[in-house]
């Protein structure tokens, strides 16, 4: 029968989100992708089946991939009990079960009794065939057995799985077809050793970039360099036809073609991802000569003053044949004038643009030098660990700005016990009266400011500059008033007459007094997360942000939560940039739920350990994409 699966709005969509079955499994494999030392596709196949079979607790499964040369759908690998029968090592696209799925695209899930003979053969099990598609196409198709009722819950889990088992078998299947073509590509590699000796065709290339190019001038491959040159990821380019990344400026692409030489440069004015002309030289260096044919194309960049010289001595040799000319009179006089008086003028031009370019070169080296500067200046307002590790044995900060300097900050700081007094009247008069010992306080700070970069730099440095006066000057301590009194700064700072500003941060305070065994929070949109009884809790911040604009325009009162400290526990504070950062096999945000999740796996580590594997999964998910936003973690145990 073909099978409806359920929508995002049937109810078992929240308790698979809950469960994190998707991400568990989608965890595990990016993690073989990314850790294995070039993975065949059926080491791939037999770990995704390894993954997958506990997750959803099913009897066996098998992993097709789609062959559209020979119109057949062929075993990848299967795992599971043989009890249920045979997997089939090949079926015509088509025919039969696997075949028809992967022809019409549909899911079937089939309910079937054992074979005669079988153990229990009055039994029935059921059967999940499942399309994997990519690009509109079928590259392959899963097929599972389970000898218990398939749940909505494993439908929704494997509509999930589905799209991503098809991205990255598409990947591997590109990657198969690739190797057919080792030899020649060891030529090359031979051929570019004799220019580099010693080098490694696609890993370390210094700046020049090669491309791999078919017959039809598609891009089959590019190595390291291409992708420091021109901002693509591999996967980004790979079937794109390479006149995209070359600008509409030069002269005849098509001459530029068919004229081309092995080993002669040519002079290319290329586009990278930014928009911006990348001055280039290219080379052909290896021309196969089969039928299907590609060929190796060199890229390295241009300086920019080596161009500006190539066209100044271009204007000093037609100002030179210009004179000769003039002296073998072999044009009149006016024509001749007219000649020499344009080259002139272009050499005067060129001259202009190269002193304006390196005025615009030295001040951009200025500005890089003053950011580098407020960089040792952000990294000196932060507390030292040693700070810290006084008064907080166990804990851990992982900040990774986006940018040279961060809009993300963490602050620390200890009170020692004063007394508190209060004005009362009394027969003498008013007088200040002792009413309170104040015990020791240690105040903890994590904060994400408006942007990132040097807005949000600049805005950290203001928020450090305001919290050590209203803590350390003022003895504010309670950390709903900190936020009060820091919003009330923010705002009256940034803003004058009508005009409002959106400058603001989202922070989190934290509070310890050990003598009273208690700890008091307070959030402005970020919250607070603690580990209670091996499972992760969650302080709840109040939904506005500290200066910035809100759409109520009445008083922010933040509000104070006081939790008990009976058993050592760990907390957290963050920011949302590790959460919203893009990554995984579909380029998907990580998400709140699974960063909480992460934070429980980690929390019975080492502080260090725990750091280090935060950034190991950060990285991981992040892969070759752009980081988002500045991430900060502080996790501590009290």
């Amino acid at each position: 029968m073909s099978l409806r699966i359920p929508t995002s709005e049937n109810k078992y969509l929240q308790k698979l989100s809950s469960d994190g079955l998707y991400h568990e499994a989608l965890k595990e494999m990016n993690r073989f992708t990314f850790y294995a030392t070039n993975p065949s596709i059926n080491a791939w196949s037999s770990y995704v089946l390894g993954v997958i079979i506990p997750l959803i607790s099913c009897s066996k499964a098998a992993l097709y991939y789609v062959d559209e040369k020979v119109s057949k759908v062929l075993l990848l690998s299967g795992i599971g009990n043989s009890i249920l029968g045979e997997f089939k090592k090949e079926v015509e696209l088509g025919v039969d079960i696997i075949g028809q799925v992967a022809k019409e695209q549909e899911y079937l899930l089939l309910k079937r009794k054992k074979h005669q003979g079988q153990e229990n053969s009055e039994e029935s099990f059921h059967e999940l065939v499942i399309p994997l598609i990519h690009q509109h196409k079928t590259q392959g198709v899963l097929e599972i057995f389970f000898q218990h009722k398939v749940t909505d819950e494993h439908l929704l889990f494997l509509r999930e799985i589905a799209d991503d088992l098809a991205a990255q078998l598409h990947f591997y299947l590109f990657q198969q077809a690739q190797q057919k073509k080792i030899k020649e590509l060891t030529l090359i590699n031979n051929a570019l050793t004799k220019r580099t000796e010693g080098l490694q065709f696609f890993n370390e290339l210094g700046e020049e970039a090669i491309i791999i190019l078919d017959k039809e001038n598609v891009i089959q491959n590019a190595n390291d360099a291409f992708v420091k040159m021109f901002g693509y990821s591999v996967s980004e380019v790979r079937g794109e036809i390479f006149s995209e990344f070359v600008s509409d400026l030069n002269d005849d692409l098509t001459w530029f073609y068919e004229h081309y030489r092995i080993n002669e440069p040519q002079e290319l004015l290329c586009i990278d991802r930014k928009g911006n002309l990348l001055n280039t030289e290219a080379m052909l260096r290896y021309k196969s000569s089969d039928q299907d044919g590609f060929w190796v194309l060199n890229l390295h960049l241009v300086s920019q003053n080596k161009r500006r010289q190539d066209l100044i001595k271009a204007s000093q040799k037609t100002l030179e044949i210009s004179k000769n000319i003039v002296d073998a009179q072999q044009f009149d006089s006016e024509q001749i004038q007219l000649l020499m008086h344009e080259n002139e003028e272009q050499l005067r031009v060129i001259n202009k643009i190269v002193n304006v370019s390196n005025l615009i070169e030295e001040n951009n080296n200025k500005l890089t030098s003053s950011i580098h500067y407020a960089q040792h200046i952000q990294d000196a307002l932060l507390p030292t660990r040693e700070e810290i590790e006084a008064s907080v044995p166990e804990y851990f900060t992982l900040l990774m700005p986006k940018d040279i300097v961060s809009g993300d900050f963490y602050w620390f700081t200890h009170t020692e016990e004063r007394p508190i007094y209060e004005e009362k009247f009394t027969k003498n008069g008013v007088e200040k009266v002792l009413t309170k010992i104040q015990n020791k306080k240690r105040v903890l700070v994590a904060a994400d400011c408006t942007g990132h970069g040097v807005p949000g730099a600049f805005m950290s440095m203001v928020g450090h500059v305001f919290l050590n006066q209203i803590v350390k000057q003022e003895g504010i301590v309670s950390p709903d008033e900190i936020l009060t009194k820091l919003h009330a700064n923010i705002f009256e700072a940034f803003n004058s007459g009508n005009k409002k500003s959106r400058d603001g941060m989202d922070i989190a305070v934290c509070v310890i007094d050990k003598d009273e065994n208690i700890l008091e929070f307070a959030g402005a949109i970020n919250s607070l997360y603690y580990v209670e009884n091996g499972r992760m809790k969650e302080v709840k911040a109040d939904k506005f942000p500290v200066g910035g604009t809100w759409k109520k325009d009445e008083e922010r009162i933040f509000s104070k939560t006081t939790l008990s400290i009976e058993e050592p526990t760990w907390y957290y504070m963050y920011s949302d940039g590790f959460q919203d950062q893009f990554g995984g096999v579909m380029g998907k945000k990580f998400m709140r739920k699974f960063f909480k999740k992460l934070l429980l796996e980690v929390s019975t580590l080492p502080p260090k350990k725990q750091k280090e594997k935060l950034i190991r999964e950060f990285e991981m998910w992040r892969g070759h994409t752009t980081q988002t936003d500045d991430v900060l973690v502080l996790g501590f145990k009290v």
